[in-house]
């Protein structure tokens, strides 16, 4: 599929700002204040997620973020 070069700027934009942790980082990350989001649908999270995670469907993440998670300077882990 081809994107258009502007919605291509914006993704690696934020791709850029994005950094990967090891799964190893994970406990030491939500001990630290890192919170959990659960992007995945609502019947996958209900299925099984991590404990303590907040839930937000990827099609509402957008939208509804700054509701979940007000501070902007949080280290979410999805």
């Amino acid at each position: 599929m081809a994107y258009t070069q502007k919605f291509q700027c914006l993704a690696d934009d934020a791709i850029s700002q994005v950094q990967g942790v090891l799964p190893e980082q994970v406990d030491s990350l939500l001990a630290t204040g890192a919170i959990a989001l659960d992007i995945r649908d609502k019947e996958e999270h209900e299925a099984d997620h991590i404990v303590g995670s907040l839930h937000l469907s990827r099609g509402k993440l957008e939208m509804n973020i700054e509701g979940v998670i007000p501070e902007l300077h949080t280290v979410i882990l999805c």
